[in-house]
């Protein structure tokens, strides 16, 4: 099982609870499913992508800078 960026599962603020647990929960749930089939040779991968730039994120950043905060895409 590749734990890739598992460093980056959880951080935030609670505005992001919700997703973080569910990613925590995935997380979890793929580890201790590769644990059960490691015995079969099956690997079990899992990805967890953060906020992606695209033209509505980056409208919604433009938006958001207007109003007095930002939000920074990694």
């Amino acid at each position: 099982m590749d734990l890739g960026l598992k460093g980056k599962i959880g951080f935030g603020t609670s505005k992001y609870d919700s997703v973080h647990t569910i990613r925590a929960g995935v997380h979890a749930f793929a580890k201790s499913l590769a644990t059960e089939l490691a015995g079969d040779g099956i690997l079990v991968n899992t990805v967890a992508p953060g906020r992606i730039m695209t033209d509505r994120t980056a409208e919604l950043d433009r938006i958001k800078a207007e109003d007095g905060g930002m939000i920074k895409s990694l």
